[in-house]
């Protein structure tokens, strides 16, 4: 049987979870001292990507677009191109 989705609301609006996932939010930041990951949320974020680890791995080490992982991308599509560059995809 596939899984089963649900919203969950948060500040920044419904996310989408698999039944029993309880997802986590994270910021990512670029700046000139590299990039920094920590758990949590921004009130105005210049971008805002949902995704599986495994669509989000897709994105970041095969070179996949996010659109055609299933990533979901709402804001600045720069910002996450810029996040994306970061990461050498996988030979």
């Amino acid at each position: 049987m596939p899984s089963q989705r649900t919203i969950r609301r948060t500040r920044e609006g419904p996310v989408w979870r698999r039944d029993g996932d309880p997802g986590y939010d994270y910021v990512a930041r670029v700046d000139a001292a590299g990039l920094t990951v920590r758990r949590g949320t921004v009130p105005e974020p210049d971008a805002r990507v949902v995704a599986d680890s495994t669509a989000w791995t897709r994105v970041l080490y095969e070179a996949a677009e996010p659109a055609e992982a299933g990533v979901d991308v709402a804001g600045d599509p720069a910002a996450v191109a810029r996040l994306v560059a970061l990461f050498d995809p996988a030979p």
